[in-house]
């Protein structure tokens, strides 16, 4: 985790250095070990640096070529193998990440883009055509935002240093804070503050004095079909690739910390990672979980995974911290109020890590979204598959933790009443939308995928509400210093998915069936068997309680969310009250400010 930065003037001036290096000294927190700024002419590109392994100073020149970079290259070494035409029989070509990505766009161009395996988000100015490109992996993980007025163009991993720059207004916008009160985003583009925009993920931005151009370099292909001869056989790939997203996740030195619930996603990466450790790589581990002496006890299943895979516990305790406690740093950091009161538990965990002396987390975010979907009753019931689907839709709910009694019942009133009276039975409309109609779910403009089955996986990947999540994620750890990987939003690993038969992942009514029987001997033999996961909304229901909230666990919920929005308007209000002053530094907070 890192931080880049920049400006181009689009009309030849040059470039501020003072202004630059505000705007590198507003990421400092996502790169406390340094880093530079590079200016010639009318571009400039700063860079913050956290050091997770060795890696050479940024920005980095080569070759008429600058770039500044955040996130790693999995597969430097197959990208050096193929410029040199040569295997490298075992061995690592030595290259860092920036420098595999300024190779490979000697060798190929912005071709090169497709074939980049990773997290990272990078903007390199080329001097021979003079142009700047900005890119975004495909995964979505490092953001990547710009402002511009057809003038000057800046740009930032976070929006704050955006605002680092005089010239550029921050200002609340009014369309996404309009669509935070029903919880409904659209534009993926938009964020929360007028005329900053993000990068979609996989797509990147070209722009000289000739103008700017978007294009995606990637995105899933509706066509593709994986097919194999046999389950063993899509067991074993799955294995495959998912020890091979953790692998490549892992830190080479230091500590790395697993945010783990006693779920099977995340002991599946524990699992994993330990693994890797016995291979031989010198590794510290950690599991930072939420423990608590309320329901859900989740105590006997981390000890279970701690006790096997040799790995130190620990634990945030909810009841010992307010859901307002130190709300306006946070926010100031997170660029975007909190959707949900456990989100301010997970920034707990990245704090415990941190000062363990982790750089690295890994968490099992998204393994339900690729490993399970209720989606394939839409199209056994499309296709006329009476029998199958009557027997699927018996069972998949009970194997759920589900009564079917009751899930017939709300089905009735769901289908057959307005929204406004459903919105009664949030949890029946979870359901459906997987189920019956996923295919009002697909985000304009993406991949036209001909299955149900299909449409819910990509929207439960690449749709505008997981990205706002995922970036919140991000940023959750880069305010503590530390970055955020997810072995399940592995490119590789979400494309085989989409590929696959549902056959392969949900059968006789049970998701997940290919992650628990693949990962056999990874997972320890009482989580594999786990039906249940924790399931934290009495606790969320007792603590909103003790700070004050009332009427019931939704309106709770929401009058948090109002509460968290005031919050968030009062700190940027602030932010903006110093920008009208010409200063630019971090707004004065309360006594909880970083």
């Amino acid at each position: 985790m890192s931080g880049v930065a920049g400006i181009l003037m689009l009309d030849g001036s040059p470039v501020d250095l003072d202004v630059l290096r505000g705007m590198r000294e507003a990421l400092s927190h996502r790169g406390p070990h340094g880093g530079g700024v590079w200016t010639s002419g009318s571009i400039g590109l700063a860079h913050a640096f956290l050091e997770i392994d060795p890696e050479a100073p940024q920005p980095l020149v080569r070759g008429g070529r600058c770039l500044a970079m955040d996130g790693r290259i999995d597969n430097v070494d197959a990208l050096a193998a193929r410029m040199s035409g040569e295997p490298l029989l075992g061995a690592e070509c030595g290259w860092t990440a920036p420098e595999a990505v300024l190779g490979a766009f000697e060798r190929w161009g912005e071709r090169c883009l497709p074939a980049l395996l990773g997290d990272f988000a990078f903007a390199m100015w080329d001097a021979r055509a003079q142009r700047l490109l900005l890119a975004r992996d495909p995964m979505g993980l490092k953001p990547l935002f710009y402002w511009t007025d057809g003038v000057r163009l800046a740009f930032a991993s976070e929006a704050k240093a955006i605002f680092a720059a005089p010239w550029v207004p921050c200002v609340p916008d009014p369309v996404r804070h309009a669509e935070l009160k029903d919880y409904r985003f659209r534009s993926i583009e938009r964020t929360f503050f007028e005329g900053v925009q993000r990068l979609v993920p996989g797509e990147c931005l070209e722009a000289s004095r000739a103008g700017m151009s978007r294009r995606v370099f990637w995105a899933p292909d509706p066509q593709r079909r994986v097919r194999m001869p046999n389950r063993k056989a899509y067991r074993d790939r799955f294995r495959a690739l998912f020890v091979e997203a953790v692998r490549c996740r892992l830190p080479k030195r230091g500590v790395a910390a697993v945010r783990l619930s006693g779920g099977l996603d995340s002991s599946a990466i524990a699992g994993a990672a330990a693994a890797a450790a016995r291979d031989g790589r010198p590794l510290e581990r950690v599991a930072v979980s939420i423990l608590t002496d309320l329901i859900p006890d989740e105590r006997r299943h981390v000890r279970a995974v701690c006790g096997d895979f040799g790995m130190e516990s620990l634990s945030f305790r909810p009841e010992s911290a307010s859901f307002l406690d130190g709300l306006e740093a946070a926010l100031y950091h997170q660029e975007a109020p909190f959707y949900e009161p456990i989100d301010t538990w997970i920034l707990a965990l990245h704090r415990l890590a941190a000062d363990r002396g982790a750089r690295v987390v890994l968490g099992g975010e998204w393994g339900d979204q690729i490993t399970t979907s209720g989606a394939y009753l839409t199209d056994l019931f499309l296709q006329g598959r009476w029998a199958t689907f009557a027997r699927e839709f018996w069972l998949f709910p009970r194997h759920d933790g589900g009564r079917y009694r009751d899930l017939a019942k709300l089905a009735f009133w769901y289908l057959v009443l307005p929204e406004r009276i459903s919105d009664r039975y949030e949890g029946l409309r979870h359901l459906l939308r997987k189920t019956f109609m996923p295919w009002r779910k697909t985000e304009p403009g993406g991949p036209k995928f001909k299955t149900a089955y299909q449409r819910e996986r990509y929207d439960a990947v690449f749709g505008t509400l997981n990205t706002m999540c995922l970036e919140m994620l991000e940023r959750m750890a880069a305010q503590c210093g530390v970055e955020a990987r997810l072995p399940f939003r592995d490119r590789r690993l979400v494309n085989f998915a989409l590929a696959i038969p549902w056959e392969e992942v949900v059968r006789d009514g049970r998701g997940r069936r290919l992650e628990r029987e693949a990962l056999e001997g990874i997972l320890p033999a009482s989580i594999a068997a786990r039906g249940d996961k924790g399931d934290y909304t009495d606790l969320e229901s007792t603590l909103l309680k003790a700070a004050g909230f009332e009427n019931g666990h939704d309106g709770m919920v929401w009058a948090w969310r109002r509460r968290i929005a005031a919050i968030w308007e009062e700190t940027w209000t602030k932010r903006r009250e110093n920008h009208v002053r010409g200063d630019t530094r971090r707004p004065v907070l309360s006594n909880t400010a970083a």
